[in-house]
């Protein structure tokens, strides 16, 4: 419920697991019990202080002691935090793991698939309301967890254009009892039926930047979900607003995440409020690249990738050193990344690159 006094409690317990868990063994179950919780309820409270540190602290400590079950709910969990980073290639690729393996922990499997159907959903994919489906089957083994399924139909509901549909999916929650006394749940819920057209009223929320942006100030909401490093989330809010300029700059969030239904939205808001100079979407070329890279970048890319510099890249290319570093900043954004090294690492594992493209260590400028 966002006691912090109870965040402070749980790091209390934790350590004093670990102290009692170096004379007996059985105490190693609370300390990965805590590390999880440590981890996974700020998400969910859209908190992420610390949560990195426990994700892989707390992996670190399942692996070490044999903690299978806690292994695949921190693995679950590290899905979810993927998805709120607008990292989703990397998230559907640690999804697609976990999925994989025979027998996985049904909890972590139902983080894993409404963090799956969310991606899909959110870039255009057809499989987002299969995994909803199979969410809700997994989370009848704890009505608790039904609560973060329910904001996920209803935001795929209005992705595709289905308000009335929206207005269904928040009703029949609330007709269940489903995140009731949840405030993150509810606001989600009461943020997609606002922007389906229902009533709602925003003095009730009590997320903060869900209350924001129902209120009408999305600027203050948009810079909540910035500061939390939330990009979709901004994104989103941004293209509810009423200045073209941060409309646009929604529109080229969404374009780098590849998430084209909102991009979609955002560039018929530019034309409610008057604009005749909407930005045009990613070309074929750049929407079929696995990190969204344009053809250029890709190329740029490819040159770090063999080890060459900057200035090289630019004769190689027939370009200004200017406009290499210009493209290099788009290949950074895009691929989530602050070096060359880390780049390359990035463009191999979503596969905008391919290991035979790589031919040595990029240089660091």
């Amino acid at each position: 419920m966002g006691d912090e006094a109870a965040r402070v409690r749980l790091r209390q317990l934790r350590d004093d697991a670990y102290e009692r868990s170096l004379r007996e063994v059985w105490a190693q179950d609370a300390v990965a019990r805590v590390n999880f919780y440590l981890a996974l309820v700020p998400m969910l409270r859209r908190s992420y202080h610390d949560v990195d540190h426990y994700l892989r602290e707390g992996w670190q400590y399942a692996l070490d002691n044999d903690l299978e079950y806690w292994q695949s709910l921190m693995a679950g969990a590290r899905v979810l935090r993927l998805l709120h980073a607008g990292r989703w290639d990397e998230a559907t690729q640690q999804a697609g793991d976990i999925l994989a393996m025979s027998d996985p922990v049904w909890r972590s499997n139902l983080l894993v698939l409404v963090s799956l159907a969310r991606i899909e959903a959110r870039t255009g994919r057809p499989d987002a309301a299969t995994h909803l489906d199979q969410a809700t089957e997994v989370a009848r083994n704890d009505r608790a967890f039904e609560g973060v399924i329910w904001p996920a139909r209803a935001e795929a509901a209005w992705l595709a254009g289905e308000h009335a549909r929206v207005l269904e999916v928040a009703s029949d929650a609330r007709a269940r009892g489903i995140g009731a006394g949840d405030p993150w749940s509810e606001g989600e819920l009461a943020f997609w039926v606002h922007l389906a057209g229902g009533p709602v009223d925003g003095h009730a929320i009590a997320a903060e930047p869900y209350r924001l942006a129902i209120l009408g100030r999305w600027a203050a909401a948009a810079r909540w979900w910035e500061e939390q490093g939330c990009p979709y989330e901004m994104a989103i809010t941004l293209s509810t607003g009423d200045e073209p300029d941060s409309v646009r700059r929604a529109i080229s969030a969404l374009d780098q995440l590849g998430a084209t239904p909102a991009a979609a939205y955002a560039r018929r808001r530019l034309r409610e409020l008057g604009v005749t100079s909407v930005p045009r979407g990613p070309r074929p070329s750049t929407q079929a690249n696995p990190a969204g890279l344009t053809g250029r970048e890709q190329e740029v890319l490819e040159l770090v990738a063999a080890g060459l510099s900057n200035a090289e890249i630019a004769s190689r290319l027939f370009l200004s050193e200017k406009t290499v570093e210009r493209h290099m900043a788009g290949v950074f954004t895009k691929l989530n990344v602050t070096s060359r090294v880390q780049a390359v690492r990035a463009g191999s594992r979503t596969g905008a690159l391919r290991a035979s493209e790589i031919e040595g260590q990029p240089s660091s400028n």
